[in-house]
């Protein structure tokens, strides 16, 4: 029952993406209303591949060297720059509760930290793929001259796909030591 209410809440979002997409043919002159359709566009186009990411392991078609971190130490100085471990810890505070974390991946199995870095890799692909997605279709906006809603869309897709995907390598970068 629990997937067939994901997979409903997916095809909502999915129908309200390919809506938004549509109206952006037309120049809206209020900027109000051309932000939130960018923001709400954005939202729901990345709601989907999250959801889908959670029914089935889609993070497996990247090769497993893609989610090894290469420059650890370039990595974490570019998060300690743009702020990734403070979004991190209100992401935690608004969402998740520190304890539970703790509990399910960390402790004295080797079985917890590979359920932890699976996790990682699986948030990040849910993230990464919509995050490319929308900045193609960002060009694409500016291409075709309706860069009103460019804004909007680039800054909602940074901080609800870009942030998260820095935070799962940032959560990476340490286990890979």
């Amino acid at each position: 029952m629990k997937k067939w209410i994901i997979i409903l809440i997916s095809l909502c979002c999915g129908c309200l993406t390919i809506a938004l997409a549509f109206s952006f043919q037309t120049i809206d002159n209020n900027l109000l209303l051309a932000n939130f359709k960018g923001v709400c566009f954005t939202i729901s186009l990345s709601t989907i591949f999250i959801i889908l990411g959670i029914i089935i392991p889609a993070y497996k078609i990247l090769p497993h060297q893609y989610y090894k971190i290469w420059q650890p130490a370039l990595l974490k100085f570019i998060c300690k720059i743009i702020g990734v471990k403070l979004f991190g810890k209100i992401i935690v505070f608004l969402f998740y509760n520190k304890q539970k974390i703790k509990a399910a991946y960390f402790g004295s199995t080797q079985d917890k930290l590979a359920a932890f870095i699976t996790k990682t890799e699986r948030n990040e692909f849910g993230h990464l793929v919509p995050f490319v997605l929308i900045t193609f279709f960002s060009v694409y906006l500016v291409i075709i001259n309706r860069s009103i809603f460019v804004p909007a869309i680039t800054l909602t897709n940074m901080l609800i796909n870009l942030y998260p995907v820095l935070l799962q390598r940032h959560h990476r970068a340490y286990y890979h030591k």
